[in-house]
């Protein structure tokens, strides 16, 4: 089983490479990490170099067949991506 990183994880860690304390990393860090979902949510992309690239695209409204109920309307919905890099992609694990 693999370890999670939350966000409290990686304020830790930030705040560890850069020798500040975890109070002074976290509005840093939470701020991107907000930054990056609002800029999503507004249908926008994102690249991060050596991680990946972040995209939307909007799934279309469908129509379902379900025995016994006949046809059911799915609403169209965001359906956020991530395309790693190569750098990333060819990373081994640890």
């Amino acid at each position: 089983m693999t370890d999670r990183l939350t966000r409290r994880r990686l304020v830790r860690t930030v705040a560890a490479a850069a020798g500040v304390t975890v109070r002074d990393a976290a509005p840093l860090v939470n701020g991107t990490l907000d930054a990056l979902a609002a800029h999503l949510a507004a249908g926008g992309t994102a690249s991060l170099r050596g991680l990946g690239h972040f995209t939307v695209r909007i799934r279309p409204a469908r129509l379902l067949r379900v025995p016994g109920r006949g046809e059911v309307e799915v609403p169209s919905r965001p359906l956020f991506r991530f395309r790693p890099s190569p750098a990333l992609r060819n990373a081994r694990p640890l």
